[in-house]
């Protein structure tokens, strides 16, 4: 017989549990925790009983690999976390040179400005490039800073930088010691940078295809951590340590990350919860060699969406229904892999709090997340695309709408997020700008032309606008695969294949005001990598108000006997310069060097191509090659190179 939810309230208390309604439960022990998942999870525990054959375990398999608490028994040798209170912007808005999502989040990349320097992290080693100053501008390498040592270099890869006034951080994950990596720097009197401590996470890897696992958020480190609950119940809570010299951390200046009261644990939670955590560590602190954190987390359904705005941090899931327990045929686990039926779940998005003090809010949605492009948060609240099936081959999607007033609300409302638009079609781009989100829509085979069969994409474009009036919708001229926004346009890429080979790139140009639809540019023998990490990607205007535009694209085919492929070699970039409704090629930037043999054999988790500017000056990286350009009557000039040598 199912528990009442009196008797799991009663439950709760007993075990030092707090309801904040009933989606939510905050334990506030170590037993708390457990009973909350064991009741949040009670329809899945049943349907796993009833079925011998089903999957025996709730976690993904992969634990933390590290004990959690203090293993001291002197409690004033415990270092806990300290309590934040930042305010302000420690980022200029000078050197943001990144492609980020958010205005007021600043992403890790590989590559990133401070004040006159250029950081650029490759395979192991930072590289640290002078930039001069206005009317002295120069392009030198001042050093490069091993941050592996060569015994590590196969097991501890850095892979994001951030940077902020006096300062800069290294995201990376060490594989032996299955932990993440912080390393900290300093701005030096000589313009170098001075290391101001490492520390290890014990977490699991944070590594996404197409996000990032650090952000800078006025004068907040904000972390992104994802793991199985399961660890948690074997006691491995997640905690960091400085590192010595010798690699191995210090356990002295150990530190708990997450204690079971940070975690606001959903309600109907199926066969793999997972706990998304975020951390908002003092930058001040980290330049002290101190780790001073705020961490936010949730439990949450697997296949959970997250999204980190200059406000607010939210987590969007969807748990499984009466109606799906009920069914003789459901099966949590297959039904993770497929659209699911109507009925059978309910979707919701989570806004966390900013400390243990402040309450969380739960608003129910319609439909599955779409990933951390699919929200928009505003000045008045926040707005969010969610899918759902709505026949056997054939979604819907709908633009929904959550006043903040709805997340401060004392009482919880039961009635789901606003609908102010709905589309039918599989989603296969989206974008939001400030008035309105983009979608591209899947195409059918008997929708595409005779000679477009074999051409990925589509030719469905839809704008939403955000206060509810009249969707536009689209049509392109040719299929499209790829979506990015200009300071006045939507642009629009996709690739040519022939023969199975991709040959060619085409760009649409559309206009965010009056969703009109430009010429199709059609550019041969330029083969782009339209990957979905944006951060390949980027458009500056120039003072002039020159708009530009770039991204990678395969070097051309090798000779046949070098035994090399095309994806082998560093990418170009290609730069485009907008001119009216329509772009208009400015260069193809060789960026064709002899690779080093780790450049050949390692992995680019992160891709090495980039396109980036300040002020007037422009700049190319690919590999062990940066190249700095200027834009002069409609021509692009090199002025000058740095080669980013391997250690």
């Amino acid at each position: 017989m199912k528990p009442s939810f009196s008797a799991i309230l009663i439950l709760f208390l007993a075990c030092g549990c707090s309801v904040q309604h009933r989606a939510l439960v905050r334990p506030a022990s170590q037993d708390g925790l457990d009973l909350a998942l064991k009741a949040s999870q009670a329809d899945y525990l049943r349907w796993r009983e009833s079925k011998p054959n089903a999957a025996s375990w709730t976690g993904s398999g992969i634990g933390i690999g590290v004990g959690g608490g203090c293993a001291s028994d002197d409690a004033d040798n415990c270092v806990s976390l300290d309590s934040i209170d930042v305010v302000g912007s420690r980022v200029a808005d000078a050197d943001l040179i990144t492609n980020n999502q958010e205005a007021g989040v600043d992403e890790g990349s590989i590559v990133k400005k401070m004040g006159p320097l250029l950081l650029v992290l490759r395979q192991g080693v930072l590289h640290v490039i002078d930039t001069g100053t206005p009317g002295n501008e120069r392009l030198g390498l001042l050093q490069s800073h091993p941050v592996v040592a060569d015994d590590s270099k196969d097991d501890l890869y850095y892979d994001e930088i951030l940077t902020f006034s006096g300062g800069a951080i290294l995201l990376g994950f060490n594989y032996m010691e299955s932990a993440a990596e912080l390393f900290v720097f300093r701005l030096d009197a000589k313009g170098g940078l001075e290391p101001r401590g490492r520390w290890l996470l014990a977490v699991d890897d944070y590594f996404s295809g197409n996000n990032s696992g650090a952000r800078i958020r006025g004068g907040e480190l904000v972390l992104s951590l994802s793991f199985p609950a399961e660890s948690l119940l074997q006691d491995n809570w997640p905690f960091a340590a400085s590192v010595g010299a010798d690699g191995e951390p210090i356990q002295a200046t150990r530190v708990d990350l997450l204690a079971p009261e940070d975690l606001q644990v959903l309600d109907a939670l199926g066969a793999a919860p997972q706990v998304h955590a975020f951390l908002r560590c003092d930058l001040d602190a980290l330049l002290q060699q101190r780790l001073t954190c705020q961490p936010s987390a949730a439990v949450a359904n697997a296949d959970a969406s997250t999204y980190i705005a200059a406000d607010g941090i939210y987590l969007a899931d969807y748990s499984w229904t009466a109606q799906a327990w009920r069914r003789r045929d459901f099966d949590p686990w297959r039904a993770r892999w497929t659209q699911p039926e109507p009925g059978d779940y309910a979707s919701r998005v989570l806004r966390l709090p900013h400390s243990r003090a402040e309450a969380p809010a739960v608003v129910a949605t319609t439909g599955l997340p779409n990933g951390r492009f699919g929200f928009k948060e505003t000045a008045e609240g926040l707005y969010l695309i969610g899918s759902e099936r709505i026949a056997e081959n054939a979604q819907r999607s709908l633009l929904q709408y959550i006043p903040f007033s709805r997340f401060r609300a004392r009482t919880p409302s039961l009635a789901p997020a606003e609908i102010r638009a709905s589309i039918e079609g599989e989603i296969a781009f989206l974008r939001f700008d400030d008035s309105a989100a983009w979608v591209g829509v899947q195409e059918t085979l008997d929708e595409e032309s005779e000679g477009d069969e074999d051409q990925p994409g589509t030719r469905q474009l839809h704008r939403l606008p955000l206060d509810g009036s009249p969707i536009q919708h689209l049509p392109l001229p040719a299929p499209v695969e790829r979506i990015e926004l200009l300071a006045e346009h939507v642009l629009l890429m996709g690739s040519v294949y022939r023969d199975g080979e991709q040959r060619d790139m085409r760009t649409v140009l559309v206009r965010r005001d009056t969703a009109a639809v430009g010429p199709l540019g059609h550019w041969p023998g330029m083969a782009p990598d339209l990957s979905s990490r944006s951060h390949s990607f980027n458009a500056p205007r120039l003072e002039d108000d020159t708009e530009l535009a770039g991204l990678p694209v395969f070097a051309p085919e090798p000779p046949e006997n070098s035994g090399l492929f095309r994806e082998d070699l560093p990418e170009d970039l290609l730069v485009f310069r907008r001119e009216g409704d329509a772009l208009q090629l400015a260069a193809r930037v060789d960026m064709q060097h002899t690779p080093s043999d780790c450049e050949l054999d390692c992995d680019d988790w992160y891709g090495s191509a980039r396109f980036f500017a300040f002020g007037e000056r422009l700049f190319t990286l690919s590999g062990e090659l940066l190249k700095e350009l200027r834009f002069d009557r409609g021509v692009l000039n090199e002025t000058g190179r740095v080669g980013l040598k391997p250690r």
